[in-house]
């Protein structure tokens, strides 16, 4: 109970995106050089209108140069076929991906219609990311039940290489393990983020499975009337209870990564760091108690929402948390609820 009134609290205000120490940065010194080169390139691609294996050649060159992705990791002209329809990706890098066109604003409808293709012939569609581009604008889509959804927009600009660095790391995890800063923490997991978009579906997925469910509507009721004690009325609503399921199981595999990051991962793991359990038995009373969002344990959805803490833990990859220098969840926590915690006296 005292982890879940911890979600409620209210954060000082986020700091400014322009509010980064310069000499601390996710890139090589060679970056910024590497993207005046590609933009430059993209640039005299666009103006003389040439084809979009051009331009898709450029951009994995790029992509190389910048992140380490290698040619024999992007699958090339993939075949897929859905019903009697058939079709080719342009490029595939794992599970993101990518449509170039030549005319983004004439193209973007066929382009849709290509890409809500290419998703739902995948296994799994919920787990990829498609983005369409010219090269240099870039639109960021996924799957939202049968239809296409968008996330999120952004282009290359030389004139700021930090923020177009992350705009694409934060889609291939490419970078070697640095030290996060509250700003990092924000644009891969808070609410503009790919992760978060794609949590927040499943995290509506399983719950509309177990809504049902005896203990489910206990603990949605319980942390309700926590909202009302903190608030004077029940201010809750099923969105911001993912929101806050989101935060839980962020924050508690950041614990288990920053302290415990070569502990193996296994289904009892992930379990105990849902009930508490994995928290006590390493000394971390003030995680060991279930709280409001363990609500999928003991439900027929606990094993898949088991994978989904596996699918987030994997996210940590890039980061080395174990000299961290600042409270990395104050930013995450302001912008993801916010709608709350503007009412609140943080103390």
């Amino acid at each position: 109970m005292k982890y879940a009134k911890k979600l409620l609290r209210r954060t000082p205000p986020a700091r400014s995106h322009l509010d980064i120490d310069p000499s601390i940065l996710p890139y090589k010194p060679d970056y910024p050089g590497q993207l005046s080169d590609y933009l430059h390139q993209i640039r005299e691609a666009i103006r003389l209108n040439k084809h979009h294996d051009h331009r898709r050649n450029l951009f994995l060159n790029y992509l190389r140069q910048a992140y380490g992705v290698e040619a024999h990791e992007v699958e090339i002209e993939q075949k897929v076929k859905v019903a009697n329809v058939q079709g080719f990706i342009d490029a595939l890098f794992k599970y993101l991906i990518f449509e170039f066109k030549i005319d983004l604003e004439r193209e973007r409808p066929a382009a849709l219609l290509e890409l809500s293709k290419y998703l739902q012939a995948q296994k799994e569609p919920a787990e990829y990311l498609a983005l369409v581009t010219d090269g240099l604008k870039f639109e960021l889509f996924q799957i939202d039940g049968d239809s296409l959804s968008a996330i999120s927009t952004f282009s290359l600009d030389e004139s700021d290489p930090l923020a177009s660095y992350r705009a694409l790391d934060n889609l291939v995890f490419a970078s070697k393990k640095v030290t996060p800063r509250s700003i990092d923490i924000t644009t891969r997991f808070g609410s503009y983020s790919a992760i978060f978009r794609k949590s927040h579906s499943l995290l509506k997925r399983l719950l509309n499975r177990v809504r049902n469910h005896g203990t489910v509507k206990v603990k949605i009721g319980e942390w309700n009337s926590l909202l009302a004690r903190v608030y004077g009325e029940p201010l809750g609503d099923e969105d911001l209870f993912l929101k806050h399921t989101y935060l839980a199981v962020f924050s508690r595999l950041l614990v288990m990564n920053a302290l415990f990051g070569n502990r193996r991962r296994t289904k009892a793991v992930y379990k105990g760091i849902l009930d508490g359990t994995f928290f006590a038995k390493n000394n971390l009373p003030n995680l060991a108690e279930p709280d409001f969002f363990s609500w999928a344990l003991k439900t027929e959805i606990e094993d898949d929402f088991i994978g989904y803490l596996a699918s987030i833990d994997a996210y940590f990859t890039p980061y080395k948390l174990d000299t961290i220098g600042e409270d990395l969840l104050k930013e995450i926590y302001q912008e993801l609820v916010s709608c709350v915690t503007n009412v609140l006296t943080y103390n």
